[in-house]
C-alpha cells in the first residue's frame, strides 16, 4: 500500500484554516496522513482582493511550504 505523508508548515495565526480533509483528498490513492506545523510566512502583499474574501484593509500574503514523502512497496 502506498503511503503519503504530508507535513505543511503554515503561519500559526493561519493553522486553524486549514482543511485537512481538503489537503487530503488532493491525493487519488493511498493511506494519507497530514501534519500542520509552524513554518510558512506571513507577508504584505500590497494588494487587497475582496472577490478572494480579502478583509477590508488586510494584504496579507499567506504562503505555505509544502513537503510530500510517498512510499510504496518495493519497485523491481
Amino acid at each position: 500500500m502506498m503511503r503519503v505523508a504530508v507535513t505543511l508548515g503554515v503561519p500559526p495565526a493561519f493553522q486553524a484554516s486549514v482543511d485537512v480533509d481538503a489537503v487530503k483528498a488532493v491525493f487519488p490513492y493511498g493511506a494519507v496522513t497530514v501534519t500542520v506545523a509552524d513554518g510558512g510566512l506571513a507577508t504584505p502583499s500590497g494588494i487587497v482582493l475582496p472577490e478572494q474574501r480579502d478583509a477590508a484593509g488586510d494584504d496579507t500574503a499567506v504562503i505555505v511550504v509544502a513537503a510530500v514523502h510517498v512510499r510504496g512497496p518495493a519497485w523491481v
